[in-house]
């Protein structure tokens, strides 16, 4: 899960191909437990400097957030810019099971090897 993280921070600029959903969960999962725990200690220590930080991290996980929902949209078949209109039923969409079959936006992508492949960081 925290190899999915990484990998989209470092392709942070990547709105090309698709994403499963289990890749899209590894994802967000991982998102919010970090951003649970900065928000935890914001609550705990009441520093200026933590909130900053959240802010911060809040700040640089936009743009890799904007990317991995744009490919799991492509791997529904749908166009990124769904996101402009994003609303409770899209987001529901984007949990489910995309179709096996390749679409426009590319083949099906294999993200369940990459998630549970090991390897030391």
């Amino acid at each position: 899960m925290f190899r999915v993280y990484l990998h989209e921070f470092k392709n942070y600029a990547n709105f090309k191909g698709r994403a499963s959903v289990e890749y899209y969960r590894s994802f967000i999962l991982m998102h919010g437990m970090i951003f649970l725990c900065l928000m935890g200690l914001c609550a705990l220590f009441h520093e200026k400097t933590l909130i900053q930080l959240l802010f911060i991290y809040l700040l640089s996980g936009l743009l890799p957030m904007l990317a991995v929902m744009t490919r799991r949209f492509h791997d529904l078949g749908k166009s990124g810019w769904n996101i402009i209109g994003i609303n409770t039923l899209t987001l529901a969409s984007l949990i489910r099971e995309s179709s096996s079959e390749p679409n426009k936006y590319g083949e099906k992508p294999n993200d369940i090897a990459f998630i549970k492949e090991k390897t030391s960081l």
